[in-house]
């Protein structure tokens, strides 16, 4: 009777229909910075991730313009304040009407990463970090999982005026992803759910061959691929920051994840990242990517978001194109001598496409704000 019971169970368990696969990721970030307006202005049902941007270190290597909402916190704290309780009220109610929508704190960013170097060095300063993470969570219930934005592990490129890393990173990196997955876990135990953990990177070859990838990814939901920034002002000749496909540079999305690939992350964890702004040179001669250049066009940084872009290069005198061979799009302007890389609508389009067929986990971009909303549409692929 038994056996005739374990038969008929497992017949119905192969009449079930199979697992449904994992959304894929469309995400994007949101500078908190630009207030709760930006988060009304992002249409319902577009993406299904947000990240929002970006909570600080407090303590070591604290930025000035964070002090006051690092005021009373620990080091190697978090620096949320009334913002984030905002915008976690907010989300609260957009969450009810799109229960599938997942967010994420992202800590760090380019600016701001400094102080996980002497945070991860240690397992008492990590543990600070991790307790503060939890009474985060616990404080903002709308959000679902943690990105850490340490941008630059093993050399920061002294983005604050001060060279910070070392080769100890990579393992300080991984110590810090392992205790907080076991943290994190702890915590969804105690509260009924699951809490996330991903890493935002830098995607060219020096910063990911520090990582010791093959124990971290089993750790994470995502790697959101910084998969643009690839060229920018600080390169004394043009090129495309954002591109797909290679040319033997390690400087494309496609390139980035055969990178990561070998090093052992699977497919599915890698999210591809877009940009919804460009970047400019100035005392540029010629159309061509790769051309001399003088530094940065447009703006003291040489970059420009797409909700300015996108009239600027329509106006009279400027020459556009798409390098069909990488999939990047161009403006030049011959009398104002500005080349400017950026993603148009149909090269994201491609990316999506691209990294859906290759099995990735979906697609992100930084920065919300700087849309009006075509390459968010084309974020579906």
């Amino acid at each position: 009777m038994r056996i005739l019971s374990l038969c008929a169970l497992a017949l119905s368990l192969l009449s079930l229909p199979p697992a449904r696969a994992a959304e894929p990721v469309r995400g994007v970030y949101l500078a908190s910075w630009e207030g709760l307006q930006a988060l009304e202005r992002l249409p319902e049902g577009r993406v299904n991730t947000l990240l929002l941007a970006f909570l600080r270190l407090c303590g070591p290597h604290e930025l000035p313009k964070d002090r006051a909402a690092c005021a009373g916190k620990p080091a190697h704290g978090l620096s949320d304040g009334a913002v984030e309780a905002a915008f976690n009220h907010a989300l609260r109610q957009r969450k009810q009407r799109e229960p599938g929508l997942r967010v994420w704190a992202s800590v760090g960013g380019w600016g701001g990463s400094d102080g996980f170097f002497p945070m991860a060095a240690s397992a008492a300063t990590r543990a600070v970090f991790i307790a503060e993470v939890k009474r985060y969570l616990l404080a903002h219930e709308a959000t679902d999982g943690i990105d850490l934005d340490w941008e630059h592990p093993g050399g920061n490129g002294a983005a604050n005026g001060v060279a910070l890393g070392g080769p100890q990173d990579g393992a300080n990196y991984l110590a810090l992803l392992r205790e907080l997955r076991t943290a994190l876990d702890e915590l969804g135990r105690e509260q009924g759910r699951r809490y996330g953990l991903s890493v935002a990177v830098n995607v060219t070859r020096p910063v990911l061959q520090r990582m010791h990838w093959p124990a971290m990814a089993p750790l994470l939901d995502h790697v959101f691929m910084m998969s643009y920034d690839y060229h920018g002002a600080w390169n004394p000749r043009t090129g495309h920051h954002a591109a797909l496909q290679g040319a033997g540079q390690d400087d494309s999305l496609a390139e980035s994840v055969t990178t990561l690939r070998a090093a052992g992350v699977p497919a599915q964890k890698l999210v591809a990242g877009a940009a919804f702004y460009g970047r400019a040179w100035r005392g540029v001669r010629s159309a061509q990517a790769g051309a001399a250049a003088t530094g940065p066009g447009l703006n003291a940084e040489g970059a420009v978001g797409w909700r300015e872009l996108k009239s600027l290069v329509q106006e009279r005198g400027w020459q556009r194109g798409h390098d069909a061979a990488r999939g990047g799009d161009w403006a030049w302007h011959p009398q104002r001598r500005v080349w400017i890389s950026y993603e148009s609508p149909a090269s994201v389009r491609a990316k999506a496409q691209w990294a859906q067929a290759q099995g990735l986990g979906g697609v992100f971009a930084w920065e919300w704000t700087q849309d009006y909303g075509s390459l968010l549409q084309a974020l579906r692929p």
